[in-house]
């Protein structure tokens, strides 16, 4: 399948060694490369729109409309009625879009048994990168993709919030997120008396692109609804604040 990659950059450098083992990657663009090329060929049926947060949902509508099917990093909008907006395209033109929440894709965290309550910290460590970014569009969405599989998210809630750290709670759930800090991943999950400790593991970003691979061969099913979820949980979250 021959695929086109929007975005060189550090995350994008990452991800380029999985979709080779499952794609033939026509074109790596970068900000200066003339688009109208990608969408134009019609060998390309698909691209990985691997781009700051803010670009992700003009990209995704132009990626569509031009016929390709989408692997896009998270979140796919910070505005419900865009991600709306995309879910009607994607229909209208029959292609699919995966919204990539690594964690979500890991082996180890898609098959433990319902917990009774879970702690997640998330921590990254990048000033330059992150320093005009708000935490809750750049972590809490991998949090709210692993709470999502067993809780109802409706009732979440942000506390001791300012753009750089946070705190998401509900009933069966609280989590701390953090930019500037340290690099740290934790999920800890209580069965009544008992407590395990996961390691979410390096597979997870793999299997999003196999996840996508398989997508695109009618295997499995987009994930685009569950996106348009997170968004609207995190950005009802922000108004409330």
């Amino acid at each position: 399948m021959k695929t086109a990659i929007i975005g060189n950059g550090y995350w994008s450098k990452i991800i380029q060694p999985y979709v080779k083992e499952k794609f033939d990657i026509v074109q790596v663009c970068d900000s200066k490369t003339d688009l109208s090329l990608v969408w134009n060929d019609k060998d390309i049926t698909s691209v990985f729109i691997l781009t700051p947060i803010h670009t992700h949902c003009n990209l995704v509508k132009e990626a569509l409309v031009n016929g390709k099917c989408v692997f896009v990093e998270k979140p796919l909008s910070m505005n419900t009625e865009e991600c709306l907006e995309i879910l009607n395209i994607s229909k209208c033109m029959g292609c699919d879009v995966l919204v990539d929440y690594t964690y979500m894709f890991s082996d180890v965290l898609r098959n433990i048994p319902k917990p009774d309550y879970i702690f997640a910290d998330l921590y990254r460590m990048n000033p330059y990168k992150y320093e005009d970014m708000n935490v809750h569009w750049v972590l809490t969405p991998h949090i709210l993709s692993i709470i999502g599989l067993f809780y109802d998210l409706s009732e979440t809630e942000l506390h001791n919030y300012n753009l750089h750290n946070g705190t998401i709670k509900g009933p069966n759930f609280e989590s701390t997120v953090s930019l500037n800090t340290i690099n740290h991943t934790s999920f800890r999950f209580n069965y009544g008396s008992n407590k395990a400790t996961y390691d979410a593991g390096k597979d997870g970003l793999r299997n999003a692109v196999d996840h996508f691979s398989k997508m695109l061969n009618g295997k499995v099913e987009s994930n685009l609804e569950y996106a348009t979820l997170i968004t609207g949980v995190i950005e009802k979250c922000l108004k409330n604040i």
